[in-house]
């Protein structure tokens, strides 16, 4: 894509000083995009903003599961007269790793908080500067414990099956005023998340253990699958794919064919029950 249609837009991307969140703002700070960049770590983030190549980037420390912290980012924003293009949520912990009666209920909760809550706030405080864009997009991650069994992550799956939930009422709710609101998927990438599942052990974290160790001494997912998935959905391309949760290396997103099915099938790339495999008609 030409690095000219990025120029003049503001995107915010949460959970940016490392891991997903952080290569995203790489990404889209090569394509000239202006971006806003959100961490709760601000020593953290201000190092990964140095490593970017524009200057024009700001950022704010803010922990996105604090509603009155968001509220007032974005009333800060809209004294500015900011205009937002994308919002990206990234920002995401697993919370506590085990079986439900080994989790506090604390750490169980602070993974609904990050996850959940925190996308809600962004989004639910975010929205009236994303209508000041002729057509403003909102991307949130999710992954596999939405779409599969996760057991021992069972607060982080429940969050980002939610996120899942939520993105598809948000999309549903303003598909009329021009905001496509999607969901992505990235697959297992090499990120710090890892590190919580080694030191869970195997006791803690169970198959995934070996399957964190397995992914770790090859190569893993990409990140340019996620990258090429966020620069589609940010693009003019994307407009009218709506209320989708797509898998970002194992979608066929960039098929013109599935991207036309992405716009015509409501139930396409949704988390639906299985009718005829598990749930079988009484007729």
């Amino acid at each position: 894509m030409n690095d000219s249609f990025f120029s003049n837009k503001v995107i915010i991307i949460t959970g940016a000083s490392e891991g997903i969140g952080f290569s995203v703002a790489k990404h889209l700070s090569s394509l000239n995009a202006q971006l806003i960049l959100l961490s709760r770590n601000e020593s953290k983030l201000k190092v990964s903003v140095s490593k970017l190549d524009n200057r024009r980037h700001k950022y704010f420390s803010v922990d996105v599961g604090e509603a009155q912290e968001v509220k007032n980012l974005f009333i800060k924003l809209q004294k500015k007269n900011t205009a937002i293009y994308g919002l990206i949520n990234c920002a995401g912990i697993f919370g506590g790793i085990g079986r439900l009666d080994t989790v506090p209920p604390e750490v169980f909760f602070k993974a609904i908080k990050t996850n959940l809550l925190g996308t809600y706030n962004m989004c639910n405080f975010g929205l009236s500067l994303l209508k000041k864009s002729t057509h403003s997009k909102i991307i949130n991650f999710s992954g596999g414990g939405a779409a599969s069994l996760f057991p021992n992550y069972t607060g982080y799956a429940c969050s980002k099956i939610a996120v899942v939930k939520l993105t598809e009422n948000i999309a549903e709710e303003y598909k009329n005023e021009n905001i496509d609101v999607n969901v992505i998927a990235p697959g297992f990438i090499k990120t710090n998340l890892a590190n919580q599942t080694l030191k869970a052990g195997k006791s803690g974290a169970g198959n995934f253990y070996q399957k964190t160790l397995d992914m770790l001494n090859c190569e893993g997912i990409p990140v340019e699958h996620t990258l090429n998935l966020v620069e589609f959905l940010l693009s003019e391309r994307s407009n009218g794919i709506t209320g989708k949760f797509i898998s970002a290396p194992w979608d066929d997103w960039d098929d013109l064919t599935f991207q036309q099915k992405l716009r015509t099938d409501k139930d396409f790339c949704t988390l639906r029950r299985i009718d005829d495999k598990y749930f079988q008609s009484k007729n």
